[in-house]
């Protein structure tokens, strides 16, 4: 079986540089994009099997140069590998207003939903459907539910899932497109200094936030290198799911969610039976 072209983003810490090694490791041809390449100085392959390209997602016209290199140096994108972002530590009110979740939602919404249009623009128009492709999106169990502490993050998952799950029902069956939300858990990565903490608000030093802020702080988590195997195989499947729970805390997050709106939804369904 030939190898396979992947373009990862995101790929200097976390996921996306354990992406970018397995990858590597499994002997296919990575498109690492990062907004310091630097980063992947060690790592010593020929341009024919890693390709490291400068990119920042919150700039679309630095993501279709991305897209159009690739289509330059191996004229085709097996799988897209939508994994770049970030997070903000704050409580909702101190959060609000800032510079910072603002510019998380560039990264994390807006920046992903650029990489994703690129892949289905990609897909369909320079692989064909003969070739089509597989768009991976790196979603979070903050993205079923609302968290303390991390609101805006949680919301900028929410924004994602939504617009790709939208995204997914206009696309045309022949074009050949495959696209998962991988609704990830947590886990122990690099990635984890790159988290903005804010400032505690005084009147939350009793509040769920200072659990979520000493959580995170701790560095918790399961082994990264495992998950991106699991990622990795299920992008060999035939078929893949709309979400895919990463981590059995995600799991758990699918499934509190699923029975909290049913349990509202049967509860309260009287009160509509007459509109």
């Amino acid at each position: 079986m030939s190898a396979k072209v992947w373009l990862v983003t995101g790929a200097s810490s976390g996921f996306g540089r354990a992406m970018t090694e397995l990858l590597l490791q499994k002997g296919e041809i990575v498109i690492a994009t990062l907004r310091k390449p630097e980063a992947l100085d060690d790592l010593h392959y020929g341009r024919d099997r890693l390709l490291i390209l400068k990119l920042d997602v919150t700039k679309p016209e630095a993501v279709d140069a991305a897209f159009t290199k690739a289509k330059e140096v191996f004229g085709r994108i097996d799988v897209v590998y939508n994994n770049a972002a970030y997070g903000v530590l704050g409580e909702f009110e101190a959060t609000t207003r800032s510079k910072e979740a603002r510019d998380m939602f560039d990264t994390n919404f807006w920046g992903a939903m650029d990489i994703n249009r690129a892949a289905i623009e990609f897909f369909r128009d320079v692989n064909g459907p003969a070739i089509g492709g597989t768009l991976l999106v790196m979603s979070s169990m903050g993205g079923q539910l609302g968290l303390p502490g991390i609101s805006y993050y949680c919301a900028s998952k929410h924004a994602l899932e939504g617009a790709t799950e939208g995204m997914v029902k206009e696309l045309i069956p022949s074009w050949n497109i495959r696209v998962c939300l991988i609704v990830s858990g947590s886990f122990k990565t690099r990635g984890s200094a790159s988290i903005i903490t804010l400032p505690p608000v005084a009147a939350y030093k009793e509040s769920a936030s200072m659990l979520t802020r000493q959580y995170v702080h701790a560095s918790p988590g399961a082994d990264v290198t495992k998950a991106v195997e699991i990622v990795y195989n299920l992008a060999q499947e035939s078929k893949l799911p709309l979400r895919f729970p990463l981590g059995m805390d995600a799991v758990k997050s699918m499934t509190d969610k699923a029975a909290s709106l049913t349990e509202e939804a049967e509860e309260f369904a009287s009160y509509s039976a007459s509109l």
